[in-house]
Formats: C-alpha cells, structure tokens, sequence
C-alpha cells in the first residue's frame, strides 16, 4: 500500500472514526464535571500539556538525541491522551469521569498547544530550512481529525441518544482493534529493523 494513502488517507479517518465513538460515549454532565471537581482536571491537565513536553524536552538534550528521534518524542509528548486511557480506566474499573474529562478537554486544548510544540522542537533540532512545518495547517488538521468527530458524537448522543448508546460499543471495539493492528505492525517492523 502507498505510504502517502495509509498517512493522508487511512490513518486520519480511522482517528475521526475513534473520536466520533468517543463522543458517542460523552453526555453534557461530562463536561459539568470540569467545574464540579478542578483540581483533578488542572493536575492532568498540567501533567500531558506542560510537564510531559518538559520532560521529554530535558530527555532529549540530556540525552543527545538524534534529530528525527528528539522530533519524534517532542510530537509524542505534544499528544493529549485519547481514547485508549478511557478504555484502560474502564477495564480496570479507574476513575473513568475523570479520565473522560481529561481526554475531551487535553483534545480540544492540544488544537493550539501541539502545533506550538511541533513548532518549537523543528526549530530546536531540525537544522534551518530542513522541514517545512504550518502551524496554521496542523491546527486545522487537529480541528477536523479531533474536535469535529467529537462534537457529531455528542450531538448525537444528546438528540439520537439510543442510536448512540447501540453504537458506541462498536466504535470501542474499533478502537481497540485499531490500537492493537497498530502495536502488532509496529512490532513487526521493530522484529524486522533488529534482525
């Protein structure tokens, strides 16, 4: 398969089609909860949006890092959690309110922080000239990938909510199937670089 298809193409409506059965899953108290109870919501927040950037910033230098693997691990840490923390707090019976919460909000935040972010580490590691990155055009690409799919999901469990509630779970089976597809190539290639 063309590379520039599985990227442009397939990956970003596979992400849509997980952020629409994440908002499948959310309801308006979800987002209430923010205000009810702050202080768990600023910790996280703070946690994926400042301290992990800052972390993986201090491991890269302290660690010479190459280039594309210190701008690899600075768009890692710029990633808000996602669907996959609210699956695991599911199965494992966490505080999934909370880490509900912290997905809708690090999401629709990380529109603006992981482009800044993305920004910053080309101009820290990439040397002049060497990629061409568009802030503008990555924060239009979370917009559509991210907070659009989302924002449909909620509709739709606000107006058509037992539709909603019957699909959901197919959406989380996709996820989980996606999210394990994934781990499974990225072992494959990592068995095939070793030997």
């Amino acid at each position: 398969m063309n590379a520039s298809i599985l990227t442009e193409v397939i990956l970003p409506l596979a992400l849509a089609l997980i952020m629409f059965g994440m908002g499948l899953g959310l309801t308006t108290t979800d987002f209430t909860r923010l205000f009810k109870s702050p202080l768990g919501i600023v910790m996280g927040l703070i946690g994926q949006l400042v301290a992990m950037p800052l972390l993986a910033l201090g491991l890269c230098y302290l660690l010479n890092l190459a280039t594309p693997i210190a701008i690899g691990l600075m768009i890692l840490a710029a990633c808000p959690g996602g669907t996959m923390s609210n699956v695991v707090s599911q199965l494992v019976k966490a505080n999934l309110a909370l880490s509900v919460s912290l997905t809708a909000a690090s999401t629709a935040i990380s529109i603006i922080t992981t482009p800044f972010i993305i920004g910053f580490a080309m101009g820290q590691f990439a040397p002049t000239g060497d990629v061409s990155f568009s802030i503008l055009t990555t924060s239009l690409g979370l917009f559509f990938i991210t907070l659009v799919p989302v924002a449909i999901g909620i509709w739709l469990r606000h107006f058509k909510s037992d539709f909603a509630i019957k699909t959901e779970p197919f959406f989380r089976r996709f996820s989980l199937f996606f999210y394990a597809y994934d781990d499974c190539c990225i072992s494959n290639k990592r068995a095939r670089f070793i030997s």
